[in-house]
């Protein structure tokens, strides 16, 4: 089954992301929740897709394709606590995805980020993805899994 627009041009942009070049995300910003750190980068206007990178990864790993959905969708890329542009600070044993999940929606929340969204995991960002859908499935419109 071919996925609805957004999901689907949303599909073809990850698909040609080989072929694009690395390009800037706009300026980072940041929070706290739960008292840990987390930065993000926002960009662009329609339908909002978020960006959950795999571990060992920030945000920085969708540079390449950020700009491209940014063009057509309200693209988030954010930097899991640990990952907050000072080095890998972070015992995997601290968070599982239901910590992962919970600390996104705050995230959203906090800078009123519209609903529903559409969730892009890469690796164990996937598997965040997936739970963030199941406690959330009102606030999510489709669950992207990048291998």
């Amino acid at each position: 089954m071919i996925p609805p627009f957004p999901a689907r041009t949303l599909c073809a942009v990850l698909i040609g992301a080989g072929t694009l070049s690395a390009c800037s995300m706009g300026p980072r910003q940041s929070t706290i929740i739960d008292g840990a750190p987390h930065s993000f980068v926002v960009s662009g206007t329609g339908p909002t897709v978020v960006f959950e990178a795999g571990i060992g990864s920030d945000l920085t790993s969708w540079a390449p394709i950020f700009e491209s959905a940014a063009s057509f969708s309200t693209a988030l890329a954010y930097s899991r606590s640990g990952y907050s542009g000072k080095g890998f600070q972070f015992r995997y044993s601290e968070v599982d995805s239901d910590v992962v999940a919970r600390r996104l929606k705050s995230l959203l929340d906090r800078r009123g980020i519209s609903r529903p969204i559409i969730l892009v995991g890469h690796s164990a960002g996937g598997n965040y993805s997936l739970r963030y859908a199941e406690l959330f499935p009102h606030e999510v419109d489709a669950v992207l899994l990048v291998d």
